[in-house]
C-alpha cells in the first residue's frame, strides 16, 4: 500500500513479474559469461596464478589472510574469508572485533570496484607501510586506481561504467534493452564468483574435501 494525497492506494504487481525475475537472471548470467571472455582477452591469467601461489604459500604456516571492502564488496570478501577458513587458512575480516593485528608478510585482500574507497584505502596503506610490511592483493574494476597502484597483485574484473541516469533508465527500460543490473551488481557478482572459483582450485591444492570443509563450518552439527 502507498499513500497518495493522504489516501491509501494498492500497488499493483505485474502478473508476469516472476518471468521478469527469471529474465533478469538470464541477463546476469550473460553478463558474467561476457566478463569471463573479457578477462581471457586481457590475459590476467598470470595474475590469477600469482594470486593463488601467494595465498597457497601461507597454507600451514603462521601467516594470516585478511579481507577488506565496503558494502556488498565487503560481503564478497567475508564469504571468501569464510571459505579460506574452511580450507584451513587463518583468515580474518578487517574491522571485526576479534580480528588480530596484521604482521609482516601476512596477506591483505582488498575488494573495491572503484579502487578508491577511502576506508579500504586507509586500511591498505597501514597494512603495507614499512613498519608492518603485509602483501596486498587488490580485486577491482579500475586497474589504474589508487588501490591498484598500491598492490603487489591486481585482479582487474569487469564492472559497470558509471550510474545510469533517470532519463536513460526510463528510455532503456521502455525499449527493453536495459539488463536490470542495479548499481554495482556486475563487479560485485564477478568478484563473488571469481573468489569462489579461486577456492575451488585451492581445494585441489590443499587436498581438502567438502566433508572436511563442512566440519569447519560454524553451523555444522552431527546428524543422526
Amino acid at each position: 500500500m502507498k499513500k497518495t494525497n493522504g489516501k491509501e492506494e494498492k500497488i499493483k504487481i505485474d502478473e508476469n513479474i516472476s518471468e521478469k525475475v527469471l529474465f533478469s537472471m538470464e541477463k546476469m548470467a550473460e553478463v558474467i559469461k561476457d566478463s569471463v571472455s573479457r578477462i581471457r582477452e586481457e590475459k590476467i591469467q598470470e595474475k590469477v596464478k600469482a594470486m593463488i601461489e601467494m595465498i597457497f604459500s601461507v597454507y600451514g604456516t603462521d601467516y594470516r589472510i585478511f579481507t577488506t571492502g565496503e558494502g556488498r564488496s565487503k560481503l564478497a570478501g567475508e564469504a571468501f574469508a569464510m571459505r579460506l577458513m574452511h580450507l584451513g587458512f587463518s583468515a580474518y575480516i578487517l574491522g571485526e572485533p576479534t580480528t588480530p593485528g596484521i604482521r609482516q608478510d601476512d596477506i591483505v585482500i582488498a575488494i573495491s570496484g572503484s579502487g578508491t574507497t577511502e576506508t579500504v584505502k586507509k586500511s591498505c596503506e597501514i597494512a603495507i607501510e614499512e613498519r608492518i610490511g603485509a602483501k596486498l592483493i587488490v580485486i577491482t574494476s579500475k586497474k589504474r586506481s589508487i588501490l591498484a597502484r598500491m598492490a603487489d597483485i591486481v585482479i582487474d574484473l569487469p564492472g559497470r561504467q558509471g550510474i545510469i541516469s533517470d532519463k536513460d533508465y526510463l528510455e532503456r527500460t521502455l525499449r527493453g534493452d536495459f539488463p536490470r543490473l542495479p548499481m554495482k551488481t556486475v563487479f560485485e557478482t564477478n568478484a563473488g564468483i571469481f573468489c569462489d572459483s579461486v577456492i575451488s582450485e585451492l581445494m585441489a591444492l590443499t587436498k581438502t574435501t567438502e566433508e572436511k570443509m563442512e566440519s569447519q563450518h560454524a553451523t555444522d552439527r552431527k546428524r543422526t
